[in-house]
């Protein structure tokens, strides 16, 4: 092992990958306690980050509703659209077979 390098060393995630870590993080909180439940202090200390480098990566709070509806939106729509090419490869249903996968769907 090279002198410099650290055996257990965590890897290093891109900007995009740290922001959708925080955004997982938001959505989570907000679905415990609602959006009066996420601040940026409680945000910031859930994913281990200061509140600079939050703000730095997300920015204001109105701007991490704004891009936590738009990924929440994101993960809804991979969601269904995973049900839809899951439905799509099943033979044709009958009634209670279509009632009972859109039951197990939602």
């Amino acid at each position: 092992m090279p002198p410099n390098s650290r055996p257990h060393e965590p890897k290093r995630l891109s900007s995009a990958q740290q922001s959708e870590v925080f955004l997982d993080a938001a959505l989570s909180i907000v679905g415990e306690g609602g959006l009066k439940a996420l601040t940026l202090r409680p945000l910031a200390a859930r994913v281990g980050f200061s509140v600079p480098t939050l703000t730095h990566h997300l920015g204001s709070k109105e701007r991490i509703l704004e891009r936590l509806i738009a990924h929440a939106h994101a993960q809804d729509v991979a969601f269904h659209g995973a049900w839809l090419r899951r439905a799509a490869q099943l033979e044709r249903l009958d009634l209670t077979g279509r009632a009972a996968l859109g039951e197990a769907a939602f």
